[in-house]
């Protein structure tokens, strides 16, 4: 299979995975995609959470226990960072 075969495949399942909030973000912790999944479940729109700061998605006790700037770090590590809450 082309490689952008299997680009164009992952973008449609990532894009329809509906019950996950898949979203990517830059190194400075801003958001550059969001997925459908993301909006349904955190409840921004797509033109509302490009440019968000990650950190936003977090209670503001989870910021005053520093998981925002954990899972950043972890992400910047691993290349990702998964999250169940």
């Amino acid at each position: 299979m082309p490689a952008d075969h299997d680009s164009r495949l992952s973008s449609l399942i990532i894009e329809n995975a509906l019950g996950y909030a898949i979203f990517t973000m830059d190194l400075d912790g801003l958001v550059t995609t969001w997925s459908r999944g993301a909006e349904v479940i955190l409840g921004y729109s797509r033109d509302e959470a490009i440019g968000m700061a990650f950190r936003e998605l977090f209670t503001v006790p989870d910021r005053e226990l520093g998981a925002d700037m954990a899972e950043i770090a972890k992400a910047k590590k691993n290349g990702r960072a998964e999250d169940t809450r």
